[in-house]
């Protein structure tokens, strides 16, 4: 009797013992020849089952080796070489440094990898737009006009590039306020983890606009400009300290009540009510009363026309 196959720990590279299907194009990988072998955990098998109906849940790693050996669940499918290192990159890489065998073309298979782990827009990468993707940045490294910003984001939008939907979205944060601006800011920040618009290495404090960052403060070091978020960023661009506290800029309403009292409200606390402005201070803010909120000295309010008047 044959002796059973122990169940895989690690991805691998390896020779196909036969004739099979690859997991990510579904074509042929040919007997004897060179695949990735990915481990992975069978979702119908005797472990599983019996954590899928436990009364308590059992939080166990199925990957880790047990004092029962490894999980009788894992099992491996192969990958075309050249499949995994445009689909499965971490797992292709770490293969790759365990093998001690001869790769053939491992030089390609690793650029193959660094290519698959560059971000780029989906615009830049499909041979239909990418042309015109990259007539669009040049304008735009040259303009001076952030409006020609939007212009480039209805284009991506049109196409179905998600960067086209960061740049309307910051677009409304420009304006947006109260709970506007709290939905806006969440989808915003959803848009960008979704997207994976942000570096993985940080770089530092990431200020956006029009679906770019602008500037970095706390700035490392070690910052990269080669992500798409950050290619229209300049050296002068990188701050190492703190981004400053913004000016107070307070404009007289249009119809201003007799003595120049000011009407404002909180963009973030509406439900402390209509306030008078009692005094201003350059450095800590505005002091206010408030219908409901008392008095506070704050920063983020909105001017507002006379309410005494038609």
């Amino acid at each position: 009797m044959a002796r059973k196959e122990p169940p895989p720990t690690d991805h691998t590279i390896q020779r196909a013992r036969a004739e099979t299907a690859c997991a990510t194009c579904a074509a042929s990988i040919a007997a004897d020849e060179l695949a990735l072998a990915e481990a992975y955990v069978s979702t119908d098998g005797k472990w599983a089952r019996s954590h899928r109906y436990a009364r308590s849940p059992k939080h166990v790693d199925p990957m880790i080796r047990g004092d029962d050996g490894p999980n009788a669940d894992l099992a491996s499918r192969l990958h075309h070489l050249a499949c995994a290192a445009q689909h499965q990159p971490y797992k292709l890489r770490s293969a790759l440094k365990l093998s001690g065998d001869l790769i053939p073309h491992r030089a390609e298979l690793e650029q193959a990898i660094l290519d698959a782990l560059s971000p780029k827009d989906h615009a830049e990468t499909d041979p239909a737009t990418r042309d015109e993707y990259a007539r669009f940045i040049e304008r735009l490294r040259a303009t001076t006009d952030d409006d020609d910003f939007l212009v480039f984001g209805d284009w991506l939008q049109s196409i179905g590039d998600p960067r086209g939907e960061l740049i309307a979205l910051q677009h409304a944060l420009e304006t947006a306020i109260n709970e506007d601006r709290a939905r806006l800011l969440d989808h915003e920040r959803k848009w960008i983890a979704t997207h994976h618009f942000a570096p993985e290495q940080p770089v530092g404090q990431l200020k956006w606009r029009r679906g770019f960052v602008r500037r970095v403060y706390r700035s490392t070091s070690a910052s990269r400009l080669d992500h798409p978020s950050l290619r229209f960023l300049r050296p002068a661009d990188l701050v190492a300290g703190d981004e400053p506290a913004p000016p107070i800029e307070l404009v007289k309403p249009a119809k201003a009540k007799v003595g120049g009292e000011w009407r404002v409200r909180h963009t973030r606390k509406p439900e402390w009510g209509i306030g008078r402005v009692i005094s201003e201070d350059e450095t800590k803010g505005l002091e206010i009363s408030f219908e409901h909120g008392g008095v506070r000295t704050v920063k983020n309010v909105e001017l507002l026309e006379d309410l005494d008047e038609p």
